[in-house]
């Protein structure tokens, strides 16, 4: 995957997780709507892929609970203005920070992408 840009340098640019269907696409076409460069993040790559073309987004399959791919995604990111998490969700009832890394993959998958993009604090 090479940068994601949006097509004006001046967009405003919206990261969606979770977009391949439900709240996610509806987020995802409603910040398309007000004029955002939406990249679409989900594992469901057909529905994702007609997604991003309906709305001129961009596309990117990556699972939340990976790291390498969230990684991967941060560093190819040049801008993110609107950072929407709604993959997955963590489960159990502990804190973040006290929870064990299967139950808090979905958030800490954000958490990372957030920090990747210089937006996250430590």
């Amino acid at each position: 995957m090479g940068p994601v840009r949006s097509p004006d340098a001046h967009s405003r640019v919206a990261v969606v997780t979770g977009a391949s269907s439900g709240i996610g696409e509806a987020t995802a076409r409603t910040l398309a709507a007000q004029g955002f460069h939406v990249v679409v993040v989900a594992r469901r790559a057909d529905r994702l892929r007609r997604l991003a073309d309906q709305i001129d987004g961009t596309a990117v399959v990556a699972d939340v609970t990976d790291d390498a791919a969230i990684q991967e995604l941060a560093s190819q990111l040049t801008r993110v203005d609107v950072l929407v998490n709604n993959a997955g969700g963590a489960k159990g009832l502990a804190p973040v920070a006290d929870a064990d890394k299967p139950q808090a993959n979905p958030v800490i998958g954000t958490l990372n992408l957030l920090r990747g993009t210089g937006g996250g604090g430590q």
